[in-house]
């Protein structure tokens, strides 16, 4: 037998590897229904959780090209940026914080404001209601033990609730305004709140709940801008996960989404389990 017979009779039997045979025709037709974009969005979602921010931002486009992809399926994506935001905010130069050696002992260790409404918790340290109300951390400022609390109203410790009655009654008067505040800011009563935290803050009232009382009063009447401002200075005073999500969410109603998603992430950076920065990421990208 020839050379040449012999390469013929090879091309054949190669050939014969790659073609399907006519019966099987029909088995072919079902493997050309694979989901592509879920092959695309597996793969995407592995270069993510790989911190291979660039290939899964171009794997995740290539799988919209298939069709529309569900938020839900970007939470892998959401965490690549994150671990990426975080990465870029710890390469760069620290920021200083506040010192707040000075802090008075009856100052809230959570918002650095007169601790009217004292609530003790699981630790032993005590804070303001509202810092707990809010969920603003989820570790005792002072020795990090997990204060997360139970569902419910935090009860207040009664006894020092008595000494401050006593001895700040004007300091827990203007706790008690600020709560007539808050209020009309849950009746959309949204000037009466402007007047009576202005007259708080002109009294010389540096109490943080005062003046997010007044920026969410403005931003109830379309007053963006200025409630935008306000929180600016609450963030610069006491950073909280809570404060970044509502910058977020009034820079959204401004229509700067971008600058929006920058500080959801910042928000998602001091507490990665924030559910509603999460998805609202998860919605922009």
């Amino acid at each position: 037998m020839s050379l040449r017979r012999l390469d013929q009779d090879y091309a054949l039997e190669e050939r014969g590897r790659f073609f399907i045979p006519s019966e099987t025709e029909g088995d072919w037709d079902v493997d050309e229904h694979v989901d592509h974009r879920q092959l695309v969005l597996l793969k995407a979602e592995a270069l993510a959780s790989e911190n291979r921010l660039k290939e899964a931002v171009d794997m995740f486009a290539m799988a919209l090209r298939y069709g529309p992809v569900r938020p839900e399926q970007l939470s892998s994506l959401v965490g690549c940026v994150l671990r990426n935001f975080k990465k870029k905010s710890e390469e760069s130069p620290a920021r200083s914080e506040p010192n707040w050696t000075q802090d008075c002992e009856l100052d809230c260790p959570g918002c650095h404001c007169f601790i009217a409404e004292p609530v003790t918790v699981t630790c032993g340290h005590t804070y303001c209601r509202r810092c707990l109300q809010h969920s603003t951390f989820s570790q005792c400022k002072v020795c990090n033990e997990d204060i997360r609390r139970r569902p419910g109203e935090p009860r207040l410790n009664v006894i020092l609730c008595g000494l401050l009655d006593k001895w700040f009654p004007e300091d827990v008067k203007r706790t008690k305004y600020l709560g007539e505040a808050e209020s009309l800011l849950k009746s959309k009563q949204y000037d009466k709140a402007i007047a009576l935290t202005s007259r708080l803050l002109d009294y010389g009232s540096s109490n943080m709940w005062v003046q997010i009382c007044h920026a969410e009063a403005h931003r109830g009447l379309k007053h963006h801008r200025q409630a935008l401002e306000i929180w600016e200075s609450c963030l610069t005073v006491s950073p909280f996960p809570e404060g970044y999500f509502q910058k977020a969410k009034i820079l959204q109603e401004m229509g700067h989404v971008d600058e929006s998603l920058q500080v959801f992430l910042q928000c998602l950076a001091l507490d990665e389990n924030f559910h509603q920065a999460k998805r609202e990421v998860e919605l922009l990208l």
